[in-house]
């Protein structure tokens, strides 16, 4: 039997393994992976990328996978207040990678509910080939029950997209 694996993030581009620790971590992320170490050295995003498509392509069980990114946190009036360098890629990340393996990866939207343009953003998204969205509040400080985000709320219900809320405590990213 296939399967779709719901949950999968997408690195940031700009992700780079340069602490001590990340070094000595990387040679069992890779052999996990399946990845060449050597090239997530020299290219992580696009190591990791390669290497997460392949493992889907040649899976038995694995036919699919969504893919998320994680918007950065945002202040009421939009403005990035923190992106985190290794797992805070943008929609736009999600997209381009989905479009190089439309057969691997299905694109899931993040967008902070904190953006003024959020609502635009979710039926640009939606139009461009996002079939759903991830919502991370405990890394963006928001509180689920705020009624301002009712609109936000009412856009992914129109859209008729499924949305991911994590929920308990987030330990890979200051939350």
């Amino acid at each position: 039997m296939k399967t779709i694996d719901i949950h999968t993030h997408l690195l940031n581009p700009n992700v780079s393994f340069n602490r001590p620790l990340d070094r000595f971590v990387l040679r069992f992320f890779a052999k996990r992976l399946g990845a060449d170490y050597q090239r997530l050295r020299e290219d992580p995003f696009n190591g990791y990328v390669e290497a997460m498509a392949s493992a889907i392509r040649h899976s038995s069980s694995v036919d699919k996978t969504c893919l998320f990114g994680v918007d950065s946190r945002v202040d009421s009036k939009g403005q990035e207040l923190h992106r985190d360098i290794t797992v805070c890629a943008s929609t736009e990340d999600v997209l381009s990678v989905s479009t190089r393996h439309p057969a691997q990866f299905i694109p899931f939207m993040s967008v902070n509910p904190r953006r003024p343009d959020a609502l635009d953003l979710i039926d640009e998204y939606v139009e461009r080939g996002c079939q759903g969205s991830k919502f991370l509040q405990n890394y963006w400080g928001v509180d689920l029950n705020n009624p301002t985000f009712i609109p936000y709320y009412e856009k992914l219900r129109e859209q008729n997209i499924p949305v991911i809320i994590h929920i308990g405590p987030e330990y890979t990213i200051h939350s």
